[in-house]
């Protein structure tokens, strides 16, 4: 009976113990989402940060150029000719000229080449893939840092941008840049010379920059349906996920699995109502727009910072209730191998009796004189307190014992009216004193019972 409590109090104790790790797991998985989509939203947003950073940078390089004195040199190239007056008629008229200009200067590779040389050692090395353009009235040129001059609107409408305002964001080489354009010529309310710089917007380098400040898996730049360019580890992950991250969605679960296993259990379990685990949330994605832009930004985040503590701790928990289960087994084996204190006591017991009972002779055989014999003590705890000795239902009670400090009976007084005997004396006076009577000495042994038809005189008779 012991050893089945014993059982019983030992597993609902380990039953508690694996009662408790769903109760963990549960709140535990949230707050790894929750920890990974903020994660995730602070990589959308430093990447937003670098974009507003990159098109200060373009506007303040901008102003600048404007202001080089080597550039306004290479520009005044193409200021307007001023116009020539038809001949006068009279020669009052004659010595008049017209100084009014007549038009700019048509704008040509050779002069664009010019504007670009002068403005080169101004840009700085850091900004890669800057690109320089002119705009005119009737023609356009542009060219990249290290490029050919060209005028191929494919490649960047560089009118299209001037006419999007200030620092606008378009298209061009096949990525989308951040653009900045400073009017240089005026003709009257309308600029006749205007400077356009650009630089991409995010490059492959300012996403990796995002990436290690904010500590994400993976960034995605998209436009519309296509990925613009990305970076991270799980770069992967995040261009393969646009379609199960909507805009502005955030705490989708990209990826589910484990991170580590013991046994066939897969670490961390109970996270989504998986006992054998494997369904452990592991990457988590958002999405947000770029302000300004018709580019959004998905980040992709883990939540290795919180399940991978609590994957070793359940992994401690099992082995440790793995442990306390064997010992429990092997306890209760032991328990089990010997017999209990309370079944020992018993059988000493019955032992005991059996034996007082054989030692005693029958009723029949023993002397009334003789005091019963003892009963001999049990075998068990010789510390616990030892019952009372069964009674013998055949013993004959035993006799009083006779006090040796009590007086002896007077004898009985003989009949007055009855015959002497013939050949006996008389009977003296029955009414007189009779001599006191010796006491006699006391028993050697006080537990021996007298003899009760023993007479201390003889019979007068």
């Amino acid at each position: 009976m012991v050893r089945l409590k014993f059982l019983v109090f030992a597993l609902l104790v380990l039953g508690l113990g694996v009662a408790h790790l769903p109760m963990l797991s549960g709140p535990q998985r949230d707050n790894a989402v929750a920890q990974a989509t903020s994660q995730a939203a602070v990589g959308a947003a430093e990447v937003a940060r670098r974009v507003d950073a990159r098109r200060a940078e373009v506007q303040a390089l901008a102003l600048k150029l404007a202001a080089s004195q080597e550039v306004a040199s290479a520009v005044a190239a193409l200021k307007p000719a001023p116009a020539r007056a038809p001949a006068p008629r009279n020669a009052r008229d004659r010595d008049t000229d017209s100084d009014e200009p007549s038009g700019p200067q048509p704008l040509t590779a050779d002069r664009f080449a010019a504007v670009r040389t002068a403005a080169g050692p101004l840009l700085p090395k850091e900004l890669k893939g800057a690109v320089v353009a002119l705009v005119t009235p009737d023609a356009q040129f542009h060219a990249a840092v290290g490029g050919e001059p060209s005028s191929d609107t494919a490649k960047l409408d560089a009118a299209a941008v001037v006419k999007a305002g200030a620092t606008p964001v378009a298209d061009a080489f096949g990525a989308p840049h951040a653009f900045a354009s400073v009017p240089l010529l005026w003709n009257g309310s309308q600029p006749l010379v205007t400077l356009v710089v650009g630089a991409p917007l995010v490059d492959a380098a300012t996403l990796e920059a995002a990436v290690q400040a904010a500590g994400v898996a993976g960034l995605a730049l998209v436009k519309g349906d296509a990925v613009v360019a990305g970076a991270g580890p799980e770069q992967a992950l995040a261009e393969g996920s646009l379609a199960q991250v909507q805009a502005n969605g955030a705490g989708v679960v990209l990826r589910s699995g484990q991170l580590q296993g013991l046994g066939p259990v897969m670490l961390p379990a109970f996270t989504n109502g998986d006992f054998m685990g494997g369904k452990a949330p592991l990457m988590v994605g958002a999405r947000r727009s770029l302000e300004g832009t018709a580019l959004e930004v998905l980040a992709v985040a883990d939540t290795r910072a919180v399940l991978a503590a609590l994957a070793a701790y359940q992994q401690n928990a099992f082995m440790g209730l793995g442990g306390l289960l064997g010992l429990t087994l092997l306890w209760t084996l032991l328990m089990g191998s010997g017999r209990g204190g309370d079944d020992v006591k018993g059988n000493s017991d019955t032992l005991s009796l059996s034996a007082a009972m054989a030692a005693s002779p029958p009723p029949a055989q023993q002397h009334q004189d003789a005091p019963p014999a003892p009963v001999a003590a049990p075998m068990g705890d010789p510390f616990a307190a030892q019952p009372p000795p069964a009674a013998d239902p055949f013993a004959m009670p035993a006799p009083p014992v006779a006090d040796p400090f009590a007086m002896p009976a007077p004898p009985p007084a003989a009949d007055p009216f009855s015959m002497s005997p013939p050949g006996q004396a008389p009977m003296g006076d029955p009414f007189a004193l009779s001599p006191p009577t010796p006491t006699p000495a006391p028993a050697a042994n006080s537990f021996a019972s007298a003899d009760p038809f023993a007479s201390a005189e003889p019979f007068p008779f």
